[in-house]
């Protein structure tokens, strides 16, 4: 009897040690499998792909990307594209084994005349055609009546606005009904 709790006793002991080290090396194995970080970008509006560059921790990549990385924290930026507003940095916690994703969503810029008692504040701008919102904010006391090359009459009520996205490249002019106010939208 006395052998066999000397083995129970020694199998008892070496049990906790054996799994200290499976712990180990589990937690090593687990850690030191990259994990998959996935950066990609879209049109905010019509969620289409954009092929932009994009930085991870400073290191340049093209969107769509799919990269493999080991466990840690990584700092996603994207780059500026003309006529979209640029996403903020994206600060991304990646798990090993695991999946994390990291989308730029870019938002067309648009393009803002404002009307007053004395007119427009701009009367020449650009605007990507089938993109760019171009709006007309109506910042005078009276209702105005806009003309355009591309729409009808359209009334704007005080503190009101229209939108209108042009649809074709060209030389566009927009003016108010009944005065000497008017301006040039060219689309590209």
């Amino acid at each position: 009897m006395p052998k066999r709790r000397r083995r129970f006793g020694k199998l008892f002991f070496a049990l906790p040690v054996l799994l200290f080290v499976v712990a180990i090396v589990y937690g090593y194995f687990s850690v030191s499998q990259p994990g998959s970080l996935v950066v990609d970008a879209r049109d905010a509006h019509t969620l289409s792909p954009l092929a932009v560059q994009a930085y991870v921790n400073g290191n340049s990549v093209t969107t769509p990307t799919t990269l493999s990385l080991v466990q840690g924290v990584y700092n996603v930026t994207f780059s500026r594209l003309p006529w979209y507003q640029t996403p903020g940095a994206r600060t991304i916690s990646l798990s090993a084994g695991h999946t994390a994703y990291a989308l730029g969503e870019y938002a067309p810029t648009s393009e803002i005349i404002r009307i007053s008692s004395r007119g427009f504040d701009t009367t020449s701008i650009s605007a990507k055609g089938g993109l760019s919102p171009v709006v007309w904010v109506n910042t005078s006391a009276q209702f105005v009546v806009l003309l355009g090359d591309q729409f009808n009459r359209v009334i704007i009520n005080p503190n009101q606005n229209f939108t209108y996205i042009y649809q074709s490249m060209g030389h566009f002019q927009y003016s108010i009904w009944q005065t000497d106010f008017a301006g040039t939208i060219d689309v590209v």
